[in-house]
């Protein structure tokens, strides 16, 4: 392959990998379409529900480092094919739950097996990729994760209501099993433009090289910042798309879960369609920190007028959540300086560094906004599950443009690293 072209076997390989990714979201944003179906059917309330949906964050992070040392080591063909079997397992565990605890089990199996299958695709990028092409591949694989997501929100509300959410969660499960044979059959590990590199590594034992791989990353404090960048950055999807958007939309306006569903999807849909976008911009600009600042900046803004101004006409809504979504995408380069600034042997356990502690943000906020909405909760019920005012939402919520807020102070202290901004210094 030409150091500057990508042919088709590797864009075939890259796009199973990225399949997944976009699969997994439609387990990981699921509860966000059944919160009252989840709490009326396990008698809980909205702390309890943070946390059940929270275990999904809390395998997903643990697993990273794990994962991306034994990406570093065995390739990706395996571990996202036993990934993506796992994760389809704890979708069948969960849909077959009739208590909160095989539920919460179903959750962390779901968020186990779907740790791979991000990192592991950008690993598939590095190994087939041209460098130069890193950022890119980063954005279009945003791009068909958040089409994954964008149609978990309200198509999937849609099936639940038609067959149930036990029955649409095996729907979902059983085309993850077409797609771990997809991925084994088609999948290969490496391409010959990086055999060179990686034999420097191969006359070492595994255990040495997972910990000389793991230390090169955690002692760089330029991948702290921007992994906590990038965890800040995630607040908004993974505390407001992912879970508490959809019921709070719904009692802003007064409507059913279907139409907020798909409103929370123009935000997947706008990161869906800005990830490219805002990759293409960083390599147009050759920086990485100009979009990271303007989609921090813009996104604090945006769900500042989202959440807290008053009478926002319903299809204007449509409009700033698919900006907050689109302009949210400058966090992905986060995930390519990191590649840049970490030696090709260890960019998988880099990676997953740094999509772990992303991934914390859901295990926090998650729980944590379900907390503040129980302790303001009042006690008013309806069919079995309590029912949350929008002062309540708006107060719980304040959470989240605090933390992009964060992020933009943050980028103050990162540095530049694109490759051609560094060079012509």
């Amino acid at each position: 392959m030409s150091p500057s072209k990508v042919g088709f076997r590797p864009l075939l390989i890259w796009i199973f990998g990225a399949s997944f990714y976009f699969y997994q979201f439609f387990f990981r944003v699921s509860p966000s379409v059944m919160t009252d179906d989840l709490m009326e059917t396990f008698g809980i309330q909205s702390y309890a529900l943070g946390i059940l949906s929270s275990f999904y964050y809390f395998a997903y992070a643990a697993m990273q480092i794990p994962i991306g040392m034994m990406l570093d080591l065995y390739g990706p063909r395996r571990l996202l094919t036993l990934s993506c079997c796992l994760c389809t397992l704890g979708g069948l565990v969960f849909a077959s739950s009739m208590g909160i605890g095989t539920a919460s089990l179903g959750r962390l199996l779901m968020g186990a097996g779907s740790a791979c299958a991000f990192i592991g695709t950008l690993k598939l990028a590095t190994l087939w990729f041209p460098l130069r092409h890193i950022g890119l591949a980063a954005g279009f694989t945003m791009f068909l994760g958040f089409l994954g997501a964008t149609s978990a929100g309200a198509p999937l509300a849609i099936l639940i209501d038609h067959v149930g959410w036990r029955s649409a969660l095996y729907i979902v499960a059983i085309i993850g099993v077409f797609l771990s044979l997809g991925i084994w059959v088609f999948v290969r590990d490496r391409e010959n433009h990086h055999v060179d590199e990686l034999k420097n590594i191969q006359d070492q034992t595994i255990l040495s090289r997972a910990i000389i791989n793991l230390r090169t990353v955690v002692v760089n404090q330029q991948v702290w910042l921007l992994a906590f960048y990038g965890s800040l950055m995630y607040v908004p999807l993974s505390a407001f798309a992912d879970l508490w958007g959809i019921p709070y939309i719904t009692r802003l306006y007064e409507i059913d879960k279907e139409l907020a569903a798909s409103q929370t999807s123009m935000i997947f849909m706008g990161a869906a369609l800005g990830g490219p976008v805002m990759t293409w911009l960083s390599d147009y600009l050759k920086k990485r920190k100009t979009p990271m600042m303007i989609g921090a900046a813009a996104i604090t803004l945006l769900y500042s007028i989202v959440i807290y101004f008053p009478n926002i006409p319903f299809p204007l809504m449509y409009v700033l959540l698919f900006f907050a979504g689109f302009l949210f995408t400058g966090q992905v380069l986060c995930f390519a300086s990191v590649c840049e600034i970490i030696p090709l042997s260890a960019s998988g356990v880099a990676v997953g560094f740094t999509n772990m502690v992303v991934m914390i943000s859901g295990v926090i906020f998650e729980p944590l906004i379900g907390w503040i909405l129980q302790k303001l909760w009042n006690g008013q019920m309806y069919n079995g599950a309590p029912i949350y005012s929008v002062e309540n939402f708006k107060i719980a919520l304040i959470t989240v443009p605090l933390s992009t807020l964060v992020a933009v102070i943050l980028l103050r202290f990162i540095q530049e690293t694109h490759p051609q901004s560094l060079r012509a210094k």
